[in-house]
């Protein structure tokens, strides 16, 4: 009831403001320059050259500036964090598709901490929606692209200073296609924000903010060279036609609306106070087919049934599997395969409702599509202070508090045509351990219910900031210290088969971790156009919830030797800024020191499965790996002639490796963890994208309002992702534990070589024009990605499933083999086209 109140109020807010007609204050609007930026995008508060291009340029081709991850990134929303404790990435489908309601976003690039928030090795965007921020005026616009989206209509209205001394802000839109770049991608998204400002004697500013996105769009995945050769860059395996219409199987869905509460207080001149209170709730998931329904033969415990895997790219459909046996291939089955993949190569949802509905199946779905939900509710609470104590000096601090809780079930989503499907483990033999839910043996489940695994997650998380600035004439200054605990803590709603009792129901142990975070910055300005920066970060702070449980859905077990995620860094930064060229040139070292992982896959070739043989589907569980960052980056910009810049970037780095992590394997096959020691994976690369990038461009700003600009950028050192547990004791060693027979340590050298992926261009050309009609503006906006057409990979990984010498060598050995690395390939020539019309 609380709550709901909550969200009503937030909303009779932002009507209220919008039904006050009379203005009664006026604050002098800044026009925009019409020709200052050549693109926009979700780093437009960013002006360094070299921040703009790896936001523009080089992002779609997935360059993680600094070989950092996501999660290495801060987001704030009116400075509260909106990183995720799962995995610790923020989720922009919440608020996208509001460009124009969101764009004053502030940048801190590299270690640099944010006025009241430390974050870590990857730079802090803070995203601002205050209405006071915005300038009054209407905007609506209408966009056309081929990536993700076909169409997006946008509307935004600022209003000017309303009576009562409100202010409103408030945009909604819409993106739609029924398949994007790569076919049978449906994009379906609605967002809708609404800002309202509250001024009280003007040193009090209450502002609310409530933001609703919905998004649900169909995904692809990653393919071998040997698809790639058969059906090109565009194809996805996860859809096909159902009764005319194109169907996805793998669909990723999110709504979870934000309401934020803002509260600033002008003390006096000298003393800033600011309250920020967040609620969100919503549900995200990604749906699948399972294809494993069985059903239990009458009086006894034998189940039978289970379906073929319907990935239409899976192994077995594919003409390598029939060329498998070098002495004796079948050349008619893969020409058969390699023809039915070339005329179909998609989803048979036709056959699948046959399949449930046929006697065998016994009225249960063999197939079923169903959803891998996350239902969160979190609320935070943050309080900051700034104070400024003599001249030049500067105190800063926030307290923060959050608490998460959160659902995690397989949602049933469609039968397929069947009538139930039994809530089992098909891949277990034993009828008392194949069970999903001890307290509801040989369920049978209908559409919309819970079924495999059913548990909540409860978090808690709380910090404290401190940071104090010292600014001089010629030098500034600045230290920062953060302090934190963190809590998790798992309850089981199904009781496991495999883990009966306290093993995977009820509330299992509470999990703690400290933080203690350290960032210190010196800048020194040799004049107003030259000047140099050097900043240093010391973190230690929890893993992320999905990296802190070895079989988060099944049971309570944490990662063995869980500790802190720990790392460090240090930039160096020199900026010139001449009336006619800017330059900035840095350089890095970043270093995570210490961190967790769980991965999921089938395995062949595995040792010390006793009753298991060889294969599983395992949870390959790693801890203390490290890796390191080092390089150098430079942005320069140019002015050749009134109008007409010259810009260039080059990211120049080496990421790799630099420990040996423990390796072991959880499963429902073993009564213990399976340990392999360690993972010799020091020396090889981050697989984060390009490791070098380059980009040389012309930008031309005329007097008449219009514009243009190409690029020409380059891309070098990319490597795949290597599988860790081919890299450990398993690889050459039997069930004896002895080498295994034959083992030749260079053919495992050369088995074992990370795969560097070729070098690639991409040239993309930018324009636009835009008139001024009496207090109108009236716009268009046109970029061509990729404008040569050139086929690229972004990425890509090695399969686990051949987990031992003799498997893989076997496997190699092939002109085709069967579990060949499976690659991301990048966009072929992309468009963005929009035409815009903004009134005063």
């Amino acid at each position: 009831m609380g709550l709901r109140l909550i969200q009503g109020l937030a909303w009779i807010s932002c009507l209220s403001a919008v039904s006050q007609e009379q203005n009664v204050i006026y604050d002098k609007e800044l026009e925009e320059n019409m020709r200052s930026n050549m693109v926009t995008g979700v780093l437009d508060a960013s002006r360094d050259v070299f921040s703009r291009t790896v936001a523009y340029d080089f992002s779609q081709v997935f360059f993680k500036r600094r070989s950092l991850g996501p999660e290495q990134r801060s987001v704030l929303l009116n400075g509260v964090l909106m990183n995720r404790m799962d995995n610790g990435r923020a989720n922009w489908s919440n608020w996208g598709g509001l460009n124009d309601a969101l764009r004053n976003q502030e940048i801190e690039q590299g270690f640099l901490p944010s006025d009241f928030y430390m974050g870590k090795l990857g730079g802090i965007v803070n995203i601002n929606s205050l209405a006071r921020l915005y300038n009054r005026g209407l905007k609506m616009s209408v966009a056309a692209s081929n990536r993700t989206y076909r169409n997006r209509w946008m509307i935004t209205y600022g209003s000017p200073w309303l009576k009562g001394n409100w202010k409103l802000n408030a945009s909604a839109s819409t993106r739609f296609a029924e398949q994007g770049y790569r076919y049978g991608t449906p994009y379906e998204a609605y967002s809708f924000l609404c800002s309202a400002d509250k001024q009280f004697s003007g040193k009090h500013f209450v502002n609310v903010t409530a933001i609703m996105a919905h998004n649900r769009r169909g995904t692809s995945s990653a393919i071998t060279e040997e698809v790639f050769l058969l059906k090109g860059v565009r194809y996805n395996s996860n859809w096909g036609y159902q009764q005319g219409s194109k169907r996805s199987a793998r669909v990723r869905r999110s709504f979870e609306p934000i309401l934020q509460f803002n509260y600033k207080w002008d003390v006096d001149k000298d003393m800033t106070l600011g309250a920020h209170l967040t609620y969100q709730w919503g549900s995200y998931g990604k749906s699948r087919i399972e294809y494993g329904g069985s059903r239990r033969l009458k009086d006894t415990g034998i189940f039978v049934g289970g379906g073929v895997n319907p990935d239409p790219s899976y192994y077995q459909n594919l003409p390598s599997y029939y060329l498998r046996n070098d002495n004796n291939p079948d050349y008619a089955g893969a020409f058969l395969a390699e023809q039915h993949f070339l005329e179909s190569g998609q989803i048979n949802w036709g056959e699948l409702y046959r399949s449930n509905m046929s006697l065998e199946s016994g009225g249960n779905s063999i197939y079923a599509q169903y959803e891998d939900r996350i239902e969160d509710t979190s609320m935070s609470f943050q309080g900051e202070i700034f104070r400024r104590l003599g001249a030049g000096i500067h105190l800063r601090g926030s307290i923060r508090g959050s608490i998460l809780s959160s659902r995690r079930y397989a949602y049933m989503l469609d039968l397929l045509g069947g009538s139930g499907y039994l809530d089992i483990d098909p891949f277990d033999n034993d009828s008392f351990e194949a069970q999903n839910d001890l307290r509801n043996p040989n369920r049978i489940v209908s559409e919309s219910d819970r079924f495999k695994y059913n548990f909540r997650i409860d978090a808690s998380d709380f910090s404290s900031f401190l940071r104090l600035d010292h600014l001089g004439r010629k030098e500034e200054s600045f230290l920062a210290l953060g302090l934190g605990v963190r809590k998790y803590r798992r309850t089981g709603l199904f009781e496991n088969g495999s883990f009966p009792g306290r093993g995977s129901y009820g509330t299992g142990p509470t999990l703690n971790f400290n933080s203690f975070n350290l960032k210190a910055g010196f800048t020194y300005k040799f004049s107003g156009r030259h000047m140099v920066q050097v900043t240093g970060a010391f973190l230690k702070y929890p893993p992320v919830i999905k990296d802190a449980y070895s079989n988060l859905r099944e049971n309570h077990d944490p990662v063995i030797g869980l500790k802190s995620n720990s790392s460090f860094g240090t930039e160096f930064i020199y900026r010139m800024r001449m009336p006619r060229i800017q330059m900035s040139l840095g350089a890095y070292l970043s270093e995570i020191t210490r961190s967790s992982s769980v991965n999921f896959y089938y395995a062949d070739g595995l040792t010390g499965l006793e009753d298991s043989g060889t294969s599983a589907f395992v949870q390959e569980v790693k801890t203390g790996i490290a890796s390191r960052s080092l390089g150098s980056e430079l942005g320069f910009q140019f002015t050749i002639t009134d109008g007409l810049k010259l810009k260039g970037v080059a990211a120049v780095g080496a990421a790799h490796f630099t420990a040996n992590p423990e390796l072991y394997l959880t499963s429902d096959d073993l009564d213990e963890p399976l340990f392999y020691g360690r993972a010799s994976l020091s020396g090889y690369r981050i697989p984060h994208g390009p490791q070098e990038a380059f980009s040389i461009g012309l930008e031309y700003s005329d007097p008449d309002y219009w514009w243009l600009g190409i690029s020409f950028n380059s891309f070098k050192k990319s490597f795949i992702q290597v599988a860790p547990v081919t890299r450990t004791k398993n690889f050459y060693t039997d069930s004896g534990g002895f080498t295994i027979n034959g083992y030749d340590q260079s053919v495992a050298r050369e088995l074992l070589e990370q795969e560097q992926l070729p070098d690639f261009n991409i040239v993309n050309l930018v324009g636009g024009k835009s008139w001024k009609i009496k207090k109108s503006y009236l716009g268009f906006f046109i970029s061509v990605g990729n404008i040569l057409n050139t086929i690229h990979k972004t990425g890509g990984y090695e399969q686990s499933r051949n987990a031992n010498y003799e498997t893989l060598l076997e496997d190699r050995s092939r002109e085709l083999p069967l579990f060949a690395p499976k690659y991301w390939f990048g966009y072929g020539t992309t468009f963005f086209t929009s035409i815009y019309v903004r009134t005063q």
